[in-house]
């Protein structure tokens, strides 16, 4: 099965507008080979739902909303 590259670090450089937050590159066993996910300091508006979504539509990647856990949680622990 062919992998297809991983369109985050692009993204992340291409000038769209990501809200303040951080890049999620590690996990409990340590560093990964490349991002996992663009974590948001707070909740998108609904004007920068959106704008996220259809950015990342042809790309392949999505929005989501992880609610019920704390900024200093690892995912295992969110409520999804």
């Amino acid at each position: 099965m062919a992998t297809l590259p991983n369109p985050l670090p692009s993204l992340a450089t291409s000038g769209l507008d990501l809200p303040p937050g951080s890049l999620v590159d590690a996990t409990l066993d340590g560093p990964w080979h490349e991002p996992l996910l663009w974590y948001a300091d707070g909740p998108a508006d609904l004007r920068d739902w959106s704008r996220l979504r259809a950015a990342g539509r042809p790309l392949g990647l999505l929005p989501v909303l992880v609610t019920g856990g704390r900024r200093d949680q690892w995912p295992e622990e969110w409520d999804l």
